[in-house]
């Protein structure tokens, strides 16, 4: 294939602002209709070009086999203002040598320790609940995911006012991120529009928290993965993290542990709710595996349709429904030569919607994990140089949290309410009110 013709340029594009009206507007639509017209289209956000990578194969390219030519794009310095130099919005050397120092956070025996206070959180949640209430299970799920981080960062319950901090200020961060990483223009940014001005409080009161919380982290606490930051020290200086990339690094673990969890859960119980076989299948899984019990770190391997039922709803419902690179050099990808410092951009949940890979793939069915597709494929926490750390402190997290619960509770959608998908830093279902049922 000749590498020099121009790569098709997407429909619903404007005058001035290109395709951003679209994106703002509906993304996942245009996202989804861009694999017909080849592995590789471009949008134009303003002047500026940005090239879509539909091809699992290219992504993977992307990611793992070319990654040296590629560097984080646009999403992660839109970032930046948030996490600092935290572990998520560095790239290169530096970022090598701080995923070194927060991996053991991440290693299975520690995973194994989370367990306990991830079930125990839930619990919590849960033994408020009464059998005919209502509750709203986005809201709901963000309160767990908070006391959650709290408990496995720091060791302790974080405060009901740090919680509402987290709950009131970060949708605000991944609205901004979303449309601060889609505009036609850097200086848009600087404009005192609304969303602007909230988003500079978002950042003023999260990172004032994560700030609090080093200052009042307890020496005598082990085991957390706060204490893992403070003991941690640089394989070439031996120094310590300072007071600034704690904070930041704090920050980046209550921005990726908190959202995108809870919409994760949200969207499963309401996919139950709907599905009464997979439910059903859930169910008879946790009541013969548990016998009543409480779920321990040695039940996991023994839940296998809890982790394909998490599977399928990190596939059809991605929360981090794009990510972004750009190009150190000129590349050749798919066919087509991208010059140096252009943005390449790829939708996980539109990879993860593939015909191609998935049969039917809108169909929620967690049983089409009992084959497993080529890793190329399913990337539900990225790949490469910045594959996600808390990937499976994360499936720890959903596997815990969807077996505790269900194992007592049903979850049925609410009469007459209404959920919609708002399309934020993560495809974020807003309105979800189900009725409380519980199980015999």
């Amino acid at each position: 294939m000749p590498v020099d013709r121009a790569v098709p340029v997407a429909p619903r594009h404007v005058p001035v602002l290109g395709h951003t009206v679209a994106l703002l507007r509906d993304p996942m639509a245009l996202f989804e209709a861009l694999p017909a017209l080849g592995p590789m289209v471009r949008l134009q956000l303003g002047r500026r070009p940005v090239y879509v990578v539909n091809s699992p194969s290219l992504v993977h390219r992307v990611l793992v086999t070319d990654a040296d030519a590629y560097r984080q794009g646009r999403l992660y310095e839109k970032l930046v203002p948030i996490t600092g130099n935290g572990v998520a919005g560095t790239d290169g050397p530096s970022h090598l040598a701080q995923r070194r120092l927060a991996m053991p956070a991440f290693h299975q025996a520690r995973l194994n320790s989370y367990v306990d206070p991830i079930r125990e959180q839930t619990l919590a949640m849960t033994r408020a609940w009464k059998a005919g209430q209502v509750i709203r299970v986005d809201r709901a799920m963000y309160r767990l995911t908070c006391f959650v981080v709290g408990s496995c960062l720091f060791g302790r319950d974080l405060e009901e006012r740090q919680v509402a901090v987290i709950d009131r200020w970060m949708p605000v961060v991944f609205q901004n991120l979303f449309v601060r990483s889609l505009s036609p223009a850097d200086a848009l940014d600087r404009l005192p529009t609304v969303l602007h001005r909230r988003f500079a409080r978002a950042r003023k009161h999260l990172r004032q928290l994560a700030d609090d919380l080093v200052q009042d982290h307890d020496p005598a606490c082990h085991g957390t993965l706060m204490s893992l930051l403070v003991d941690a020290r640089d394989g070439e200086t031996g120094r310590p993290l300072d007071a600034r990339q704690l904070t930041d690094e704090v920050m980046t673990f209550l921005l990726t542990g908190t959202e995108p969890v809870a919409v994760s859960l949200t969207r499963l119980f309401y996919e139950l709710a709907r599905n009464p076989a997979a439910e059903a299948s859930l169910h008879r899984e946790i009541d013969t595996v548990l016998a009543g019990r409480r779920v321990t770190s040695a039940d996991l391997p023994r839940l296998p349709y809890t982790k394909r039922l998490v599977a399928e709803v990190l596939r059809l419902y991605h929360p981090i429904y794009l990510l972004m690179r750009r190009t150190r050099q000129p590349v050749e990808l798919g066919g087509y030569r991208l010059p140096a410092d252009v943005d390449v951009l790829f939708s996980l949940t539109t990879i993860n919607r593939n015909p191609d890979s998935f049969a039917d793939p809108h169909r929620f069915d967690p049983d089409r994990w009992l084959t497993t597709p080529a890793p190329a494929v399913y990337m539900p926490f990225g790949e490469g140089h910045h594959k996600c750390l808390g990937g499976q402190f994360a499936m720890t997290e959903l596997m815990i949290a969807t077996a505790t619960i269900s194992a007592h509770w049903r979850l049925r959608p609410a009469h007459g309410s209404r959920t919609r998908t708002i399309p934020s830093g993560e495809l974020h279902p807003d309105g979800v009110a189900m009725a409380l049922e519980q199980r015999g």
